[in-house]
């Protein structure tokens, strides 16, 4: 009798867990099988894990701008009947101006109806100039397949493409001049996105500017703002007045100037023409006219520069990896390569996954793509896959400033003390990212573990050197 009731126990378990979870019913377990990927899981095996989605993600939306960083968080809560062991939570953005890291977390075991929440750092790259949401999805998975996904939503302010419209096609900006920019164009009744196109221009310096008018009346007017302070919308700027030459309409001259001391990077420029005796405004709507938007990059600016800080998570066979943004424009994507052959093409995000390797060493490079051509390789890293000696909780770097030296620091994100390994190691600095100095401690051999206690939770640089030789790896405390 007792045997009769358990195996009537577990069928009735069995087709509860086939019922409607997180807003889909499985209806098989075939087709629980092709939710997880291919693998041959069924529902016994990993607390019924292999199943869609098990666990609910909730995260916080953030509203950043380029040029500074923030914290991404999300909360997984396991509604699957039994525990679930060895989870990973991972964030992959479509952005390639976005770093995050790190961009996978080890989450370890979630019992039933448990919550945990974790928080990754996402860097927005300072030269993002084309403003939109940016739909980051969050996976959680382990070695059985993936349990649940959700998103996490970057705004970045839209005030830049929604705050400018114009009603009825006229006059308009047939054709802007400045520099290396010579863009002929017609109507557009929003604004006009050329920020691909820009010029470069050193502090303190000036560079004249002509814009013709394909309508021109005599009572056309130009301005133009550079958005110096990277907050939104030209709203706090200082306009450019553009001179009517003849008084026609027809041509529009002025210089933009750039202010003393003014950051090196990109900024965005917006021209707009109206029609009446008002002068134009960066934002709002207007009758006639037309708007369009332009890229000023102040310094020197660097020929297609490859990814920096190559970064490998090794959990079993699977091998994860990220690297961080470059400092250039127009990034339209990536290429990885292992083993000197390309395995993955045109990918957008600074985060992959490389799945199923076999035991053994292979060499790991990432390459950018730009309008213009491929990049040079980042430094190469060597990835070792040991089924056995495996760990999920490692996070590997190889700095790309020339050294050869294989840097691990783990944990990485940190919270009461950090392990850095490396062949020779001798002394370790640790800075904030304002440059200064946080602490300094000799090494000595090729181990040494720092008490992080009386350092504040944020982003950190690792100056780790070898007599002559340094890298530089990141490192994130989380009290």
């Amino acid at each position: 009798m007792k045997r009769l009731t358990f195996v009537l126990f577990m069928i009735f378990l069995i087709l509860c867990t086939t019922q409607l979870l997180n807003g889909q019913t499985i209806q098989s377990d075939s087709e629980i099988q092709t939710n997880s990927q291919g693998k041959d899981i069924s529902l016994s095996q990993q607390g019924f894990s292999s199943a869609a989605e098990f666990v609910e993600i909730t995260s916080n939306t953030v509203i950043g701008l380029p040029g500074n960083t923030y914290i991404m968080t999300a909360t997984i809560h396991n509604h699957c009947p039994l525990a679930l062991d060895s989870l990973f939570c991972r964030i992959v953005s479509p952005s390639p101006y976005l770093t995050i890291y790190p961009s996978i977390k080890y989450i370890g075991n979630l019992d039933q109806n448990e919550s945990t929440t974790v928080s990754f750092t996402v860097e927005i790259s300072v030269w993002l100039v084309e403003y939109d949401i940016i739909k980051n999805e969050i996976l959680v998975f382990s070695d059985s397949g993936i349990h649940g996904s959700g998103e996490n939503h970057l705004l970045i302010p839209e005030n830049y493409s929604n705050c400018a419209s114009t009603q009825t096609e006229d006059e308009y900006i047939a054709r802007v001049e400045f520099g290396s920019i010579d863009n002929p164009s017609g109507w557009q009744g929003g604004v006009a996105d050329y920020t691909h196109l820009y010029t470069v221009l050193n502090p303190d310096t000036a560079q004249s500017i002509l814009v013709t008018n394909g309508n021109p009346w005599a009572n056309d007017q130009v301005r133009a703002w550079v958005d110096w302070n990277r907050m939104d919308c030209f709203c706090d700027e200082t306009p450019y007045i553009l001179e009517n030459i003849n008084g026609t309409g027809e041509y529009f001259s002025g210089e933009i100037f750039v202010p003393e001391g003014q950051g090196l990077g990109p900024y965005r420029m917006r021209i707009r023409m109206t029609y009446g005796s008002s002068p134009p405004l960066p934002g709002g709507t207007s009758t006639y006219g037309e708007i369009e938007d332009y890229t000023v990059i102040v310094g020197e600016f660097p020929s297609m520069p490859p990814p920096d800080s190559l970064i490998y998570l090794v959990s079993g066979n699977n091998v994860y990896l990220s690297w961080t943004t470059p400092k250039a424009l127009n990034v339209r994507g990536y290429l990885l390569y292992r083993d000197n052959g390309i395995i993955a093409e045109w990918q957008t995000s600074t985060t992959y996954s490389d799945p199923d390797l076999q035991p053994g060493s292979h060499w790991y490079a990432v390459s950018v793509l730009y309008p213009e051509g491929e990049s040079e390789k980042s430094d190469p890293i060597l990835v070792e896959i040991d089924h056995e000696n495996a760990t999920p909780l490692r996070l590997n770097n190889i700095a790309h400033n020339g050294s050869t030296r294989a840097v691990s620091i783990f944990p990485n994100p940190a919270l009461q003390n950090v392990t850095i390994e490396a062949p020779y190691l001798k002394v370790v600095k640790i800075y904030n990212l304002s440059g200064d100095l946080i602490l300094s401690k000799q090494a000595g051999n090729s181990n040494l573990t720092i008490d992080l206690e009386n350092l504040q939770s944020g982003v950190y640089l690792v100056h780790s050197f070898f007599g002559e030789e340094k890298t530089i790896t990141r490192l994130i405390v989380n009290h």
